[in-house]
């Protein structure tokens, strides 16, 4: 009969913690088994419903779901798993506190190594046994996704490998994965319903992929994946898949292949299926992005055709779908840098497109597809360009504002005359007047006419009523009081000191 094997979770935040402990020691060797491993307490609650380790190794501080509240359930569900803690020196208080709720030992991370680890966990498996806890199992009653698991992590041996071909013995294998197209649509990633002719396992699933090893029969395999297409067709999802095989030793290549489509599907979202072995016609991008040309464009407010640019240079790179999708996101986030700098020299510095450009970066590199990268640049864009064009329009406006003013500042102007002439609210109008020239309506019109008045006083033909009334001033004395005002000399006085 099969040596059995004492199942082990291990659960731990840190991605290179758990990595080290799952080639410290040769597992199988020892008599036990890495059934599964989770980054926090809630992935490893679930694993546990599922995998019913015999042994959890878990650290204590973690997001979502602490060691301490994974703890506490372990003990009120599967009373019978023991649990070993890995703590910093700084941890010990809490460790201290989880042996009140049933741990059975710990290891400090700082003295982790494979003879630390197999020892604890020889120690913890000879204290199970005497509890008459272990519940060990063959090694052919494994859970087939943690053999699978074990393979694709690389942390498998050649018995591994053996009992997935006596498995799949006579069939054939594939990943095919479900992945989100539309990032637009809010609806729940489809599952992969149509598959009930052949067996599968599930390996991975987040909101934007559900990858599953597939194997059957060749013929019944071929007639699940179309029918499987088929009903996908309507979703916003593409169906990837690797090439097929019919040895264990195979697995790695076929997971390899399914991270390349993973690459490429971020330029090819639009195809409802990508099998590595009918690719679309791959054509190589021989018109390379000129950042120059852009900027040239959008500085020249051609702003359509800056645009219709950008469009051109990404249908090509789409069709060139090898290339690496970051270098496309970063482009896209350096043209923006660049627009904003533009947009600065232009009116100065704009604060809320300063602070705007780091949220749009976030979203283009969050981006899973080139659909969605461009869709949140073009948001941008499209927001930048509107507000050079409002300014551009509210320029031309003050532009005719003070052409109208400098026509007639001689007659009885008011704001409310001015508001009818253009149509605009008079509060509207006053605020405006505000913000682009810093002064009130009034104070700008009194400008004007005392600037005016100025040139006119240099003709000695005028009288100082004359050139008061030519400026919009009917009352003699009131336009004297306003001159000295402005310039601290009265009419008579500026007129005697400017023309010595």
């Amino acid at each position: 009969m099969p040596k059995s094997l004492t199942k082990v979770l291990i659960v731990d935040d840190e991605r290179l913690i758990r990595q080290g402990i799952l080639h410290y020691i040769n597992w199988q060797d020892e008599g036990f088994e890495v059934v599964g491993e989770a980054s926090n307490g809630e992935e490893a609650r679930l694993l546990i419903d599922e995998l019913k380790p015999d042994i959890v190794i878990t650290d204590i501080v973690m997001p979502v779901m602490n060691g301490t509240d994974l703890i506490k359930y372990i003990k009120a569900h599967y009373p019978a798993i023991e649990v070993i803690v890995l703590s910093s020196y700084a941890d010990f208080d809490y460790v201290r506190d989880t042996f009140k709720h049933g741990v059975i030992d710990y290891i400090l991370k700082p003295k982790l190594d494979g003879e630390v680890l197999l020892e604890t966990l020889k120690r913890v498996e000879k204290t199970a046994d005497l509890k008459g806890h272990t519940v060990k199992q063959d090694q052919m009653d494994v859970s087939l996704k943690s053999k699978v698991d074990k393979v694709l992590k690389k942390y498998h041996h050649d018995a591994d490998l053996d009992e997935l071909n006596q498995i799949i013995s006579g069939q054939v294998f594939v990943f095919v994965e479900v992945r989100r197209s539309d990032f637009s649509r809010e609806e729940p990633l489809v599952a992969i319903e149509q598959l009930t002719s052949v067996d599968n396992i599930e390996l991975e699933r987040d909101d934007h992929h559900r990858l599953q090893l597939l194997f059957g029969e060749e013929d019944r395999l071929a007639d699940a994946l179309n029918h499987e297409h088929e009903a996908l067709s309507s979703h916003a999802v593409s169906l990837i898949q690797s090439s097929k095989a019919k040895e264990a030793r195979e697995i790695t290549r076929l997971y390899d292949e399914i991270k390349l489509l993973r690459r490429y599907h971020f330029f090819l979202s639009e195809h409802v299926l990508l099998d590595y072995q009918a690719l679309p016609v791959l054509v190589p991008s021989n018109k390379p992005f000129d950042l120059s040309i852009f900027l040239t464009l959008f500085k020249q407010e051609k702003y359509g055709v800056a645009l219709r640019y950008m469009d051109d240079y990404l249908n090509s790179i789409k069709q060139d779908y090898q290339s690496e999708p970051n270098e496309v996101k970063n482009l896209l986030g350096n043209i923006i840098f660049n627009m904003v700098v533009a947009l600065t020299d232009k009116t100065g510095k704009n604060d809320h497109f300063e602070q705007k450009k780091y949220q749009y970066f976030n979203a283009i590199n969050h981006s899973t597809t080139l659909v969605e990268a461009y869709f949140h640049f073009q948001q941008f864009y499209n927001e930048l360009t509107n507000q050079v064009m409002q300014s551009n329009q509210e320029h031309d406006n003050l532009t005719q504002l003070l052409a109208y003013i400098d026509d007639h500042y001689s007659e009885s102007l008011s704001l409310t005359d001015l508001s009818a002439h253009f149509h605009f609210n008079p509060s509207y109008l006053s605020s405006y007047f505000s913000q682009h020239l810093n002064k009130g309506f009034s104070d700008y019109l009194t400008d004007v006419r005392i600037n005016k008045a100025k040139e006119l006083l240099n003709n000695h033909d005028l009288s100082i009523a004359d050139v008061g009334s030519m400026v919009g001033y009917q009352d003699h004395s009131y336009f004297c009081k306003v001159f000295k005002k402005k310039t601290s000399l009265s009419p008579s006085r500026y007129r005697k000191e400017t023309t010595r």
